[in-house]
């Protein structure tokens, strides 16, 4: 399918507020934060810590070699809106994911960290096959996803301030042309529905 991109954003305020919600609410940030939550809501703070180390290989790792990537010229950016740079990041970022799964396991680490991370394999594999053909929003997915699993494992309550966010993300895609509308609205469902669906299954699973 052709993609219908207009040119990289102009310096504009609202090109410079898109570029902000982009990078701090991109997917290894929020996906970070998550591991810590989930990991804190599980066994206190010895959870916590696991979380972190799920956090460092699942998230961290994976989002330096993509800086490194960048750096060396490798790829165009950190968000990588050229669709196919992301084949080999979205494949790093998987094995680092299944190592990370391994040692949740093997460290005895909350449940709901080992669902996340098998929720967030399975979520990168099936947007990647997408992608393959079609540049789906992965910010919008992952980030639709995450709101799901929050307000389950918290309050259904706090959705009052997580969909707003998750607005605000695919609104930032847009607005900085690195996504088209449709882009966002098929990515925030079928990314979200993923995470969530999976995440929920691996828990009953485990």
């Amino acid at each position: 399918m052709t993609e219908v991109l207009a040119p990289a954003a102009p310096p504009t305020p609202h090109g410079r507020l898109g570029r902000v919600v982009t990078e701090v609410l991109a997917p290894p940030c929020i996906g970070a934060a998550t591991l810590l939550l989930l990991g804190w809501r599980g066994a206190g703070l010895p959870g916590l810590l696991e979380g972190a180390v799920a956090a460092l290989l699942v998230t961290v790792l994976p989002y330096a070699v993509v800086i490194i990537g960048v750096r060396s010229g490798r790829w165009k950016d950190r968000m990588l809106t050229t669709r196919r740079q992301r084949i080999v990041p979205i494949l790093s970022n998987i094995a680092f994911a299944i190592a990370g799964l391994i040692i949740a396991i093997l460290r005895d680490a909350p449940l709901s960290i080992a669902a996340f991370i098998i929720a967030a394999i399975g979520t990168q594999a099936i947007l990647f096959v997408i992608n393959l053909a079609w540049k789906i929003s992965f910010h919008a997915g992952v980030s639709t996803g995450i709101a799901i699993i929050l307000a389950s494992e918290f309050s259904p309550t706090l959705l009052v301030v997580l969909i707003p966010l998750v607005v605000l993300v695919g609104w930032a895609r847009v607005a900085v042309r690195e996504h088209t509308v449709a882009q966002v609205l098929v990515g925030a469902p079928v990314g979200g529905a993923s995470l969530a669906l999976i995440y929920q299954y691996s828990l009953t699973w485990l």
